[in-house]
């Protein structure tokens, strides 16, 4: 069993892994940035200028899991506040580690790297990047001073570029989706005709289990993770209702009419997230963990939106 460095153990994605990686036997030290976090063994990271400035354990660590980020905000965030947290931190984190140095780091980044949108193909590992907004370019900075960290200091390290994760309790956008499933008996998106990847958590923890038992087949790389099972907006929309038990309809509204009162309301990242393509080619994680999605997003949102729930 590894010991295993956690920044962000009660986010969204943190948490999962701190809980099901416990369970697995492993020892979790968690970094946490308050001193009533109710967590064994934490790490105390409290410093709002200094972010993931840590002071170590005296016990060797094996594996770094940085999951702690400042995450894509859909209201308007200075480039600062993304720098000083995502970029900055990881830099701090670092220098925490140096008379401590990990076997290996895994980075969860941003699909975002690659860019906003695809068209003819979806992204691939290949792809230069393009990140196009403050969130990206800071989690594109954060991968470069990883990487270039890690080399001078000999240590092996795994980005996992993340798309839209969703899983029991996700917030934001997807949890909206679902709202308005629940609430609504018609919305205007049937003639939206996209393609978007996802990755569904329980097909994210897959992944990272596999990897910490193989290290040596994602050292030293980037991956684009993603279920596998590229959807649309409405068939999005069709599956959320299906696993609610709810009928909605979805009216033809041609894009130049949907778009208007997105254009009035300033919400013009709304309506490229519900309308755009997105879509990620993760052959090459299948490929090196020889792994398979054990959810399609059909099984994964029954397994979030249980009855109880309906």
């Amino acid at each position: 069993m590894a010991k295993i460095l956690l920044t962000g153990p009660t986010g969204f994605i943190g948490s999962a892994i701190y809980h099901q990686f416990s369970q697995q036997g492993h020892e979790i030290i968690p970094v946490v940035r308050t001193p009533q976090t109710a967590l064994a063994n934490r790490v105390l990271a409290s410093n709002p200028l200094q972010p993931f400035k840590i002071t170590l354990p005296s016990r060797d660590i094996d594996i770094v899991i940085h999951t702690a980020a400042l995450v894509h905000q859909m209201t308007a965030v200075a480039y600062d506040a993304y720098h000083r947290v995502n970029v900055e931190g990881i830099r701090n984190l670092l220098e925490s580690l140096r008379d401590n140095k990990p076997y290996h780091f895994i980075f969860l980044s941003s699909i975002k790297v690659n860019g906003e949108e695809t068209h003819d193909q979806p992204f691939a590992e290949t792809d230069a990047p393009h990140p196009q907004d403050d969130y990206a370019q800071s989690k594109y900075a954060a991968e470069q001073l990883l990487i270039e960290w890690c080399q001078t200091h000999t240590v092996k390290y795994t980005i996992f570029r993340l798309p839209l994760v969703y899983g029991a309790g996700v917030g934001a956008n997807f949890q909206r989706l679902i709202q308005l499933v629940q609430h609504k008996r018609f919305l205007p998106l049937g003639a939206v005709h996209n393609s978007r990847s996802m990755l569904f958590l329980g097909n994210f923890l897959s992944i990272l289990h596999l990897s910490i038992e193989q290290l040596s087949a994602v050292a030293n790389q980037t991956f684009l993770l993603a279920d596998g099972d590229d959807i649309s907006t409405p068939n999005l929309i069709r599956h959320i209702a299906a696993a609610l038990q709810k009928t909605i309809a979805l009216l033809p509204v041609p894009l130049f009419l949907l778009k208007l009162p997105f254009t009035i309301l300033g919400k013009k990242a709304e309506y490229q997230r519900l309308t755009s393509s997105l879509a990620v080619n993760s052959k090459k994680v299948q490929l090196a963990l020889h792994w398979t999605p054990p959810y399609t997003v059909a099984t994964a949102l029954q397994s979030m939106l249980p009855d109880s729930n309906k």
